[in-house]
């Protein structure tokens, strides 16, 4: 809620600090409707950080207020004007709200200052449980203390029916709270990675590669899909899926997103989405072999992602852009491929583990072109002698740019529309063995 939306980690004079990286989506974008009550108790156009200088100056980034208040005035455009009034405190547990602390008694004086000239209490917006759910206590105690917060607040308020409007990140006190995330691997090189949107810019006299930050509609958020993070904690997904597993400023779109939608735009009861991003630019398949780096942080990450109950329901795999375009790659791709998906069905102890396999590949005519295989890889871990099996369907495509903005043929929705005739992929176990 104090924000951290946008927050990086930049090496400043020789130290790691975090910074927001100032970009502002739409949603956020300031209307002058919408006012703030700022550090010094004064009214002014709201704007991101919507919470600078309550409790963070550098590191503030966005928060959910002005996506909240945008969202009221586009329902309703004769509802007025919106103040809003900033009091997060960012590694709060609920007990640091307990009436007589220093956040309680803060949320209450600025809230009775900003009603003194006429103005009107209309709810509040409540983030909160982050710094409850790392211990049990904290989370198996949050609703007791919480009702007692709120019973608090409106007393000291004198608006006893006053609306609570609450997100309170989920208290996973058992493995069962993650049992029902439907988990997707993401592998691969660049265009698994992300590298759609990513154009060359310069920078200090210096040319680099940073993200144009266009978000088409089929790779927005969605609160049904959750990313395993480079920290290996689940969180909300958002583009670049991939960052901080390989790339950071030069990281942009890549399938993940759009898959994950589709699959939700097919069936809106198929649950909660977990995408797992493990790939790695520039990696040829050689540098998948098992006890390669890339190989072994896969396995990891998903063993990881995995253990709280959570179910492995395939691997997205887009790749082959290395080995299409030097050497004899190509040649020896089929053979390695299937010694790739052989040990990760075996490490995963997942015989019959789905690919959906998006490649690169050399056409009859010497061209380069993309292919989007809806694979079904039938032969188990420990039986190499049977031939894999792999579904009739091809689709030429083209790498993912997104240029044209606003259209939907993106390789990630052409693998998912696939998924009728690959039902492994989404339903059922995969005879996982003891």
């Amino acid at each position: 809620m104090s924000g951290r939306g946008g927050i990086s980690r930049k090496i400043v004079g020789g130290n790691v600090t975090e910074v927001w990286d100032g970009f502002v989506p739409q949603e956020c974008k300031p209307n002058r409707k919408i006012i703030r009550f700022n550090a010094a108790q004064k009214w002014e156009e709201a704007h991101e950080p919507l919470n600078y200088g309550i409790d963070c100056i550098e590191s503030c980034g966005l928060g959910p207020g002005m996506a909240f208040a945008n969202e009221i005035l586009k329902r309703d455009s004769n509802f007025g004007v919106i103040g809003l009034v900033p009091c997060a405190r960012g590694g709060t547990g609920l007990y640091r709200w307990i009436r007589g602390s220093y956040a309680y008694e803060d949320l209450i004086k600025r809230a009775k200052l900003a009603v003194k000239d006429g103005g009107t209490i209309k709810g509040l917006l409540w983030y909160h449980g982050e710094g409850d759910i790392r211990t049990n206590n904290g989370s198996s105690s949050y609703k007791t203390k919480f009702e007692k917060f709120i019973h608090d607040l409106r007393i000291d308020l004198n608006s006893p029916n006053l609306p609570i409007l609450l997100k309170v990140k989920e208290c996973n006190t058992t493995s069962s709270s993650k049992k029902n995330v439907q988990v997707f691997l993401l592998a691969g090189q660049s265009n698994m990675a992300g590298r759609g949107g990513v154009i060359r810019k310069i920078v200090g006299g210096n040319v680099t590669k940073v993200w144009n930050r266009f978000v088409p509609r089929e790779c927005k958020p969605n609160r049904k899909i959750i990313r395993f993070n480079a920290a290996q904690k689940w969180e909300e997904a958002h583009e670049p899926i991939n960052y901080g597993i390989d790339c950071l400023a030069s990281c942009g779109l890549g399938p993940g997103m759009a898959f994950a939608n589709e699959i939700l735009k097919r069936d809106s009861k198929f649950g909660v989405i977990g995408l797992v991003p493990c790939a790695r630019g520039g990696t040829g398949l050689f540098k998948w072999r098992r006890g390669s780096l890339p190989y072994d942080e896969l396995v990891k990450r998903a063993k990881l992602a995995e253990k709280d109950g959570g179910i492995i329901r395939g691997l997205l795999w887009y790749h082959g852009e290395s080995d299409v375009k030097g050497g004899n790659g190509y040649k020896d791709y089929k053979i390695n491929l299937e010694k790739f998906i052989h040990d990760l069905r075996s490490d995963l102890n997942s015989p019959n583990l789905p690919i959906l396999q998006g490649t690169e590949r050399i056409n009859e005519e010497g061209a380069e072109e993309i292919k989007v295989d809806a694979t079904n890889y039938k032969s188990s871990a420990g039986h190499e002698q049977e031939e894999p099996q792999k579904e009739n369907v091809k689709i030429t495509h083209v790498p993912l740019t997104y240029e044209r903005r606003g259209t939907r043929d993106s390789m990630a929705a052409k693998v998912a529309e696939k998924l009728e005739s690959a039902k492994e992929t989404v339903t059922g176990d995969h005879n996982k063995t003891d």
